[in-house]
């Protein structure tokens, strides 16, 4: 995945995006996508997406489904 995340807007995908190249600094009231991508060729993949609105104390989540890891045995 080359991103973490990116803006938020009237289009699906728009800058800034969230990677190790792009040194923009977040500022208050942006909306943004946080991403969380995994990928096994061999099985599939997964693609999560949370809204978060920019803060002066951090990010907020704009939507209330949980996010939480649950591991299954098999």
């Amino acid at each position: 995945m080359h991103s973490f995340g990116h803006g938020l807007g009237l289009e699906a995908r728009i800058p800034p995006t969230i990677s190790p190249e792009n040194d923009y600094v977040l500022q208050d009231n942006m909306a943004m996508v946080a991403v969380v991508q995994l990928t096994d060729p061999a099985v599939g993949g997964l693609r999560l997406e949370m809204p978060l609105i920019i803060t002066d104390r951090g990010a907020e989540k704009l939507c209330k489904t949980p996010i939480e890891l649950y591991v299954k045995d098999v």
